[in-house]
């Protein structure tokens, strides 16, 4: 970057580099690691970027700007250099707090269009690590703007570089977590990230020396390091299969009991519950049948509900054989691991439906559910179930689904016999009575998700997609969105208020992703180069940011994919490299 603390540390390190090759810090990276570079007109117009890719270099950050009015003069000629040589791709612009921030957000969507900036590149980054003499506030609003301007034109956050001291003495602000991260920690062994591990998303890509040798590039480099899991493409990585979950029927559930922990829960095709883990960066290696324990009994007529009551808790529900509630919890252990109790029936049913269970604070559950009088049903459990409990809803048609928008507080939604949208809102205080929301049909049940004290909801209305918004006891929209054809129930997350990943499957099977804002509308869909066999289930990782969805492929399989490139930001490609 372009100012640099000197380290006393740099010239030992420097005398253990190898001769001709990379420098590495004595820390065993493993050979599978992506390596990167980031450079800008300091390393003068002769980098051999051929030569950089053969030495094992794949991708590149290469300065398109510095503030508002000083374009880098390499620029292009790095960006196209690199690009031949198959070395990824991104653009970063140094921040002056003390400059206009739209003129410098302009200037780097410039820059992109330029080279033809576009799916597949790295998503832009902002290098803040200068003041310029501006106090806090200053700081965080114009790089708010600088944020804001930049994802408006491309359709995705830009990430973030700073070095985890710098921000945290002189930025000190979690506003910019749902951004990827790129940390700039020298000679450690692992670095530090701010502001609880960037929202509990963790870095995307890691500046470990600024004093490294690449063959191809005079002088001293910046090193670079892709993260476990993607760097932050602009648009969506290629899904992945997951072979060791080779059995799933119906829809897989998913749920994130951590900061960085995410379990998937499927009905097996031999009706039993099974799950994979995603701990300590890494999927399982074998999935576990985690109802066998209960017996014929416990066999599955349903797809299960999954939710958390707490950190390292999992609660599992389902319609078991004698078609009453049957449960069972995990309990996490150190390191990832952990234990699932024996399955049992709750001696609640009939049902009539799949049971959808949601938790509105810690240690509090609440499961609702169909009953054989068709109307729905509700109990909770804390330190003990309290009772099945009727719900004035009328007939029920589908499943219901349910979200938590406050502590202690449910909004349950269903469809009545014809198909129109129907909620109900419990507290401490009881329930608030049903209320017709729309009065069209819906093809399939609603979807649902929370952020701050709003609800979200989504679904498919002979299929096309439509959405509405409940906060509080107001109701708005009931509003097609037009830009997506959809077949079954698509899958929401919000990131933020006024801010929600869809996933979706579209009659073709293709599965697709769009970015939905209240300021902007539906931006996408955008392919996610697979299709499916089931609706997809999203999941948002237990403290922010980052997002998988899961689905079962024709060969009922699992499948997943970021959500997020990245990680821990929408990009939905809409960015016009030509315009």
């Amino acid at each position: 970057m372009r100012s640099r603390i000197a380290v006393t540390a740099t010239a030992l390190v420097l005398t253990a580099a190898l001769s001709g090759g990379l420098l590495r810090v004595a820390d065993g990276r493993a050979s599978a690691t992506r390596e990167g570079i980031d450079v800008s007109a300091y390393q003068g117009s002769s980098i051999a970027w051929h030569s950089v890719a053969a030495s094992g270099i794949s991708f590149a950050y290469i300065r398109a700007a510095d503030g508002a009015g000083s374009p880098d003069g390499q620029f292009a000629n790095n960006w196209r250099g690199a690009s031949a040589a198959g070395v990824t791709p991104g653009a970063y612009l140094f921040f002056e707090p003390n400059q206009s921030p739209v003129a410098q957000a302009d200037l780097l969507i410039s820059q992109l269009h330029s080279v033809g900036f576009t799916r597949g590149d790295l998503v832009p980054t902002i290098d803040v690590e200068t003041t310029d003499g501006e106090p806090q506030s200053v700081v965080v609003a114009n790089l708010r703007t600088v944020v804001n301007t930049v994802s408006a034109a491309i359709g995705s956050l830009p990430a973030i570089y700073c070095s985890p001291s710098w921000w945290s003495g002189n930025i000190n602000s979690a506003a910019f977590t749902l951004d990827p991260l790129w940390v700039a920690n020298w000679f450690v062994s692992q670095p530090s990230v701010p502001e609880n591990n960037w929202g509990g998303t963790g870095w995307q890509v890691w500046q470990f020396s600024d004093a490294g040798n690449v063959p191809g590039i005079p002088g001293h480099v910046d090193l670079d390091q892709g993260g476990a899991r993607s760097l932050p493409y602009f648009g969506f990585p290629d899904p992945t299969a997951l072979p060791q979950a080779p059995n799933v029927a119906g829809t897989p559930q998913t749920v994130s009991d951590q900061s960085g922990d995410i379990n998937v829960l499927w009905r097996g095709t031999n009706g039993h519950l099974w799950s994979l883990a995603f701990r300590n960066g890494t999927w399982g290696r074998a999935s576990a049948d985690i109802s066998a324990a209960g017996g014929t009994g416990a066999t599955l007529m349903s797809d299960p509900s999954v939710a958390s009551s707490g950190s390292g808790r999992i609660d599992a529900f389902w319609e078991g054989e004698d078609h009453n509630l049957w449960y069972t919890a995990f309990s996490g252990g150190w390191f990832g691991t952990g234990t699932w109790s024996a399955p049992v029936s709750l001696g609640l049913g009939p049902l009539g439906s799949q049971p959808r269970a949601v938790s509105p604070g810690p240690g509090f559950l609440d499961v609702f559910w169909k009953g054989s009088d068709g109307g729905l049903w509700v109990d909770r459990y804390h330190s003990g179930w309290s009772g099945a409990t009727p719900l004035n809803s009328g007939a029920v048609g589908g499943n219901p689904v349910v979200a938590s928008a406050g502590q202690g507080s449910d909004t349950v939604f269903w469809r009545d016999a014809s198909g129109d949208l129907w909620a109900d809102t419990g507290t401490s205080m009881g329930w608030s009575g049903a209320k017709r929301l729309t009065s069209t049909a819906l093809t399939a049940d609603p979807s649902v998700s929370a952020a701050g004290a709003g609800i979200d909801v989504f679904w498919n209305s002979a299929g096309q997609l439509w959405h509405g918004a409940l906060s509080g006891e107001t109701w708005a929209g009931g509003v097609a969105l037009g830009t997506e054809t959809v077949a079954g129930n698509p899958s929401v997350v919000d990131l933020a208020p006024g801010s929600v990943i869809v996933d979706s499957r579209e009659p073709s099977g293709l599965m697709a992703s769009s970015l939905y804002t209240s300021a902007s509308g539906l931006v996408g869909p955008e392919g996610l180069g697979a299709t499916a066999s089931s609706d997809p289930s999203s999941v948002v990782f237990a403290g922010g940011g980052a997002i998988d969805v899961v689905w079962r492929s024709s060969s009922d399989t699992l499948w997943v994919a970021p959500a997020c490139p990245g990680c821990a930001a929408p990009a939905i490609p809409v960015f016009n490299p030509v315009g």
